[in-house]
């Protein structure tokens, strides 16, 4: 009986089953997915998908963690891709939590970065995840070509301007006028060098005579009398003192002189009264002076 039931036709039968089984295992195998471990699904939704294929990697920083399983797209849908996503069923994804379609290598190749939330709460089996698109390596270069191509102009007029400048007569003209100023700076050296060498030890010896001066001086003023100085300058101020209060003395006769009204009044009256004589005195000098040259008698000269 045992032998009629794996006839040939059963054997073949079955070799074709497991055939098929390890194809299709196998070729799970290849695109990353262990049929016989225990997964969790999810699904995401893109506006574009910029080259996501299936079987491309689902990573948490940087560690894989699952893959996409399946792509479905409904263009009359705002978003028309449908992501099919698993992931290792050990792995709980925080509710709020961002599946971000980003580069996942250098060539272009796509992937899902998984970045945690804070929240507690976590989703469920076959729940929607929020998406968001991270720019990549390329994107980045895309928005700064503009730029670097407006650099690139700049830099090339800038290479133009110098050349330019290079092969310019004033620039021809200012390296001959440095070329000059530098023979001059080295005759300077030259002299100043001289100088240092030659004309400045013997200023310096009699800078060195002054300053020994300035020290004599320096200690004759500290030796000096200071004392007998100050005395001698306390005595004139005193005597200048007592001066001033002889001057103010409204007794004394500087004083008299200086606030008496008819003191000062005679002595004008007296100058005025000397200045009249000396006037008729020389008017009429022989009302004043009597003499004869040859012995004439009073009488005569009384007569005249």
């Amino acid at each position: 009986m045992g032998k009629k039931f794996f006839t040939k036709e059963v054997r073949i039968g079955l070799a074709f089953v497991v055939a098929i089984a390890l194809f299709i295992y196998g070729a799970n195998f290849l695109k990353g997915i262990d049929l016989f471990s225990p997964t969790k699904t999810y699904f995401l939704t893109y506006d574009n998908l910029d080259g996501l294929v299936v079987s491309n990697g689902v990573f948490i920083k940087g560690y894989k963690v699952g893959q996409v399983k399946d792509i479905k797209y409904d263009f009359t849908k705002e978003h028309p891709f449908t992501v099919e996503i698993i992931i290792n069923d050990d792995i709980d994804i925080p509710e709020g939590s961002i599946a971000y379609l980003y580069d996942a290598s250098m060539l272009g190749g796509k992937g899902i970065n998984l970045v945690f939330s804070d929240s507690k709460q976590f989703h469920k089996d076959k729940d929607e995840l929020t998406t968001d698109v991270e720019v990549g390596l390329f994107g980045q270069l895309a928005e700064v070509v503009p730029d670097l191509k407006k650099t690139v102009a700049d830099a090339d007029s800038a290479i133009v301007s110098v050349n330019d400048l290079i092969n310019s007569d004033e620039l021809q003209n200012t390296i001959a006028n440095l070329d000059g100023t530098m023979r001059d700076l080295k005759s300077m050296s030259t002299h100043l060098d001289y100088m240092i060498k030659v004309q400045f030890p013997p200023i310096i010896n009699n800078v060195d005579s002054v300053v020994g001066d300035v020290h004599t001086v320096t200690s004759q003023l500290k030796e000096a009398d200071y004392k007998n100085i100050m005395l001698g300058l306390d005595t004139t101020m005193q005597n200048l003192q007592a001066l001033t209060e002889k001057i103010n003395n409204p007794d004394g006769t500087i004083g008299q002189l200086l606030t008496n009204r008819s003191l000062y009044d005679k002595i004008d009256q007296t100058v005025e009264s000397a200045n009249a004589l000396v006037v008729d005195l020389k008017a009429n000098p022989k009302r004043y002076v009597h003499f004869s040259v040859f012995g004439k008698s009073e009488k005569k000269e009384a007569k005249k």
